[in-house]
């Protein structure tokens, strides 16, 4: 990818989460949670399908053509975003879409990590933190984590069945220059998704509270995205700035 309007660099990595629960979910099910911990009121309809009033990608793809050397990872095409004065709007277009990547593969997975620098100031956050072939970085006080996992159980009467689920993880580095949850806040484990989180056959779209973030409207951001398609190239990580709207 490339950035169309702000800032861009590059590096790779690899995340693999297996998430297994028992309850009966996939695709566009919901729950009174949501990511960022809470359900959380914005302006934004969440259906997986990208916003009508979204501004142009932020992102484009450049160096990573189709899905990489293993076949299996999900391509990120474009990356659009957006806020108000309660979440973080994003829309991932991708290929393939998740379903189809579930179908393909049956196994769990890692779609992107985004790292957020919420103040745009390279001195405070997390520091030096060893991004494999991308080398160290620092100043990013949120991580947002984007897994795929799987569930599987049996009902009486119906028999076994599977199914994915997709959902959204908000972390924070830790003094042991780890990443963990901000408290009150991670995905689930029971197999349902998130009202913040929906996907579709365009891509995947999310809104996250800007107080689990902790930006301010009107503030500047600094994200590195991190698509998991293929961990091993340079044109993996991205780095985009980012001036919040006030709406």
């Amino acid at each position: 990818m490339t950035s169309q309007r702000m800032l861009l660099t590059v590096a790779p990595v690899a995340l693999c989460v297996l998430l297994i629960g028992c309850n009966d979910s996939g695709s566009g099910a919901t729950s009174s949670s949501a990511a960022g911990g809470g359900k959380t009121a914005s302006s934004f309809v969440i259906d997986g399908k990208k916003d009508a009033g979204c501004p142009e990608a932020i992102l484009q793809e450049a160096g990573i053509v189709g899905r990489g050397p293993f076949g299996h990872g999900i391509d990120i095409k474009q990356v659009y975003m957006d806020n108000d004065d309660k979440v973080l709007y994003l829309f991932l277009r991708t290929t393939p879409s998740i379903a189809q990547r579930y179908n393909e593969r049956r196994s769990s997975g890692s779609l992107v990590d985004l790292y957020v620098d919420t103040d745009n100031d390279p001195a405070t956050g997390c520091k030096d933190y060893d991004l494999f072939g991308y080398g160290p970085i620092s100043g990013f006080e949120r991580k947002i984590v984007v897994p795929l996992g799987v569930v599987a159980g049996y009902k009486l009467g119906e028999g076994s069945y599977e199914s994915y689920f997709i959902t959204c993880d908000i972390q924070q580095p830790t003094a042991g220059g780890q990443w963990e949850n901000v408290p009150g806040t991670g995905g689930p484990s029971g197999g349902w998704t998130p009202d913040n989180i929906k996907d579709s056959d365009e891509g995947v779209e999310m809104v996250i509270s800007l107080e689990t973030l902790n930006i301010p409207p009107g503030g500047t951001i600094r994200i590195l995205l991190k698509e998991q398609a293929d961990p091993f190239v340079k044109e993996s990580c991205n780095v985009v700035i980012y001036r919040m709207r006030k709406p």
